[in-house]
């Protein structure tokens, strides 16, 4: 288990990025950091580099895909994975995304056990 992975969280709504920071905590996750959106979380990422990105698909300025696809232009960002999470639940949502490359998607509302599993099979994925 991977509890102790440091994970960055990007949401423009504050409101959000609290709900999923304390589900994370709840989960035994701590080593947390945030940002509102994919510019703000790239400036980030360049000087804490992180073991998961968990971003949403909407955002202003850079969006979930833009910051995915940003990442991928770093050799040193491009092995984070990312889990993308967003509101429309729509099948074509997660096949583009996935097609793209980013390793995993969750739909709006998700319960704390989907999220849990998810962020362990990236890490699990990436760590060994």
């Amino acid at each position: 288990m991977y509890y102790d992975a440091s994970i960055l969280l990007v949401d423009d709504y504050k409101f959000i990025r609290t709900i999923l920071e304390r589900m994370l905590q709840q989960l035994g996750y701590q080593n947390l950091c945030m940002a509102a959106d994919g510019v703000e979380a790239l400036n980030l990422l360049r000087f804490q580099p992180v073991d998961l990105v968990i971003t949403d698909y909407h955002m202003p300025e850079m969006d979930g895909i833009g910051l995915f696809q940003s990442m991928q232009q770093d050799p040193v960002l491009a092995k984070i994975p990312v889990l993308l999470i967003s509101g429309v639940p729509t099948e074509k949502f997660a096949t583009q995304a996935l097609a793209m490359g980013i390793q995993s998607t969750l739909t709006k509302p998700f319960r704390a056990e989907q999220l849990d599993q998810e962020i362990q099979s990236l890490l699990t994925r990436s760590l060994s």
